[in-house]
């Protein structure tokens, strides 16, 4: 080996590493271990950077970025719902914004179902009744087995026709679907986009919201 090969850094890590921590994220995430699933996903931030990458693989580059910060952002807001011990309106409010994060359909769902359930036991019907919408919605544009699943249609419409007859929010919550919004990171609460009293900062690496 020359000399020059000795002080050459060895690149050990590559896109199939975050990839392989992904794919990890995921499998934790539909098994319920979430503490696990933050760890892979933040993972992912570790090794980005330190990768030497092309402008073919760019594009997978920033898609994983993503992915990292809507799953790591949601796995928070979820341990923080099971964290919140018997504040029925708080945990309500918490699987709320748990389904404003961009995962893929499966997890989509199962945290919809979490919503409903959350938010029909404290009578808010009218935000139970916009879950069960996008969840029927949800499982007709993504129709495969595993979906099946977990949807239960006969079930959902039920809950729907309920809420129907009196679409109303028993309690006051800090959630407005009908505005654009992002979640503060580190209150866990919205920042509605079209509020200018609360200014927003995000983060220059994962682009994670905060108030400023």
């Amino acid at each position: 080996i020359s000399s020059d090969e000795k002080n050459t850094p060895r690149l050990i890590i590559t896109l199939q590493h975050a990839e392989d921590f992904f794919k990890s994220g995921l499998e934790n995430v539909s098994n319920g271990k979430f503490n696990d699933a933050l760890t892979s996903f933040g993972n992912i931030f570790k090794v980005l950077p330190l990768m030497i990458v092309d402008e073919s693989i760019k594009t997978d580059i920033y898609s994983l970025l993503d992915y990292a910060r809507e799953y790591s952002s949601a796995m928070q807001i979820e341990l923080a719902r099971r964290s919140s011990n018997n504040n029925k309106q708080k945990q309500a409010e918490l699987a709320a914004y748990f389904t404003s994060f961009k995962l893929q359909p499966f997890h989509q769902i199962l945290g919809l179902r979490v919503a409903i359930k959350s938010n029909y036991s404290i009578k808010c019907l009218k935000t139970t009744a916009n879950f069960c919408r996008r969840i029927l919605e949800l499982s007709q544009s993504h129709k495969s087995e595993k979906v099946n699943k977990i949807v239960n249609k006969k079930q959902i419409m039920t809950v729907l026709k309920v809420c129907q007859k009196n679409e109303v929010d028993a309690e006051t919550l800090n959630y407005d679907d009908t505005r654009d919004f992002t979640i503060c990171m580190k209150s866990l609460e919205p920042l509605y986009k079209d509020s200018s009293k609360i200014p927003i900062s995000k983060c220059p690496y994962c682009s994670a919201c905060y108030k400023q």
